[in-house]
């Protein structure tokens, strides 16, 4: 018989005998079996832990290789965006690069178009201005050939004087005798000095009495003791007949 706590009654009754419990009861070769159980039992708990132990470290170490996978998947990832970014940066620098020496090569073009614009200018600007020189250098010939009828008079009168000033001067000067003669020396100085431009002081002038002017340093003008006497309309006719005669 047992109550409800496990407990038996040994040895009689349930009236006036003691009751014993019977986990204190030991019968022979219990003891035994109860030790081998409670080793078994301990053997089989600390197995137990030791699943448990290897579990965890086998989730430790799942862990672990997956975080090192992530890791190693972010670095991927950066790695890719760094070659992409270096890629992109690579292509604008070259469409940059592009960008400029077309740039460079546009300007090139446009400055040598300028020039040779320019020059076409200078050289037609220098076309004109031979013509008008022609033109010029063609009437004041015209003016110096035709002389001029009414102011003949007038001229004799002054290429006398003149003629005669000359005359003076030359004899001073110990050039010898007017005329054709006394002008060939002139000639040979005039070729040897450098010629100057001619001033113009509105009169009439001749190349033989060009020299005169700039040696005596006198402000009026000369005459030629040759017969042909040129009229000059201009500063530019009278270059250009100095030239000539």
């Amino acid at each position: 018989m047992s109550d409800r706590r496990g407990l038996r009654w040994v040895n009689g009754d349930r009236e006036g005998r003691r009751r014993t419990d019977l986990r204190k009861v030991t019968v022979p070769g219990e003891e035994e079996e109860e030790e081998e159980e409670e080793e078994e039992e301990e053997e089989e708990e600390e197995e137990e832990e030791e699943e448990e132990e290897e579990e965890e470290e086998e989730e430790e170490e799942e862990e672990e290789e997956e975080e090192e996978e992530e890791e190693e998947e972010e670095e991927e990832e950066e790695e890719e965006k760094k070659k992409k970014k270096k890629k992109k940066k690579k292509k604008k620098k070259k469409k940059k690069k592009k960008k400029k020496k077309k740039k460079k090569k546009k300007k090139k073009k446009k400055k040598k178009k300028k020039e040779e614009k320019k020059k076409k200018k200078k050289k037609k600007k220098k076309k004109k201005r031979r013509r008008r020189r022609r033109r010029r250098r063609g009437g004041g010939g015209g003016g110096g050939g035709g002389g001029g009828g009414e102011e003949e008079e007038e001229e004799e009168e002054e290429r006398r004087r003149r003629r005669e000033e000359e005359e003076e001067e030359e004899e001073e000067g110990g050039g010898g005798g007017g005329g054709g003669g006394g002008g060939g020396e002139e000639e040979e100085e005039k070729k040897k000095k450098k010629k100057k431009n001619p001033v113009y002081w509105g009169g009439f002038l001749h190349c033989l009495s060009y020299q005169k002017i700039f040696q005596n340093g006198h402000a009026r003008d000369y005459l030629c003791s040759q017969p042909r006497q040129n009229i000059f309309n201009s500063v530019t006719d009278l270059q250009i007949t100095h030239t000539t005669c």
